[in-house]
């Protein structure tokens, strides 16, 4: 049954009732103290650091929480076949040639685009896409919901973002790629829980 308050007459002592007016949540300020914090893990690509999908982060949370030490990538994501990570010296490793990535395990606020269920993108070759890293997400998403034309990326300088012909600009070079926004499964491991 819902619990509603009914305050009567000038003497304001609580009565319960089952019908009137229900009890409204506590709306929490909006300051970083009281937002929930969740985990994003990330592995070294080649010029930063990138995210792994909602997924693989939720099964790298539980496998360290658990006391797991490896994770072959592939249960999770039939496409990170080749690929695991040993929790306890913070690798990926490609299974067929050894190679080593760096990972780390971030946090991100839950007015983050990853928790909201957002992400950004750029085209490597043809169908490849890959995820901009934390920082460029939130910066990216801010800039989208103000309403910027274009900006350079405050991480990366050398890219200049078009949002009006969704591309990316390597001031350098003038090379041009795509970039998309689109939807993705919320991160939903909290820190802590």
């Amino acid at each position: 049954m819902i619990n509603f308050i009914h305050y009567k007459n000038s003497s304001n002592k609580k009565k319960k009732y089952s019908a009137l007016i229900p009890l409204l949540p506590t709306i929490k300020p909006k300051s970083a103290w009281f937002r929930r914090m969740y985990v994003v893990w990330e592995w070294q690509g080649e010029h930063s650091f990138l995210p792994y999908s909602a997924e693989c982060s939720a099964a790298l949370e539980r496998s360290l929480t658990t006391g797991v030490n490896e994770l072959r990538l592939g249960t999770v994501d039939a496409c990170l076949e080749p690929f695991k990570v040993v929790i306890s010296a913070m690798v990926q490793v490609t299974e067929y040639n050894g190679v080593q990535r760096p990972i780390r395990r971030s946090t991100v606020d839950s007015g983050h685009p990853f928790v909201l269920g957002v992400r950004w993108e750029w085209q490597l070759l043809y169908d490849t896409w890959l995820p901009y890293g934390i920082r460029e997400n939130q910066e990216l998403e801010s800039q989208h919901i103000r309403g910027t034309r274009s900006f350079n990326l405050s991480s990366l300088p050398r890219y200049k973002i078009d949002l009006s012909n969704m591309i990316q600009i390597n001031t350098g070079t003038k090379f041009k790629r795509n970039v998309r926004r689109v939807a993705c499964s919320p991160y939903r491991c909290q820190v802590g829980l």
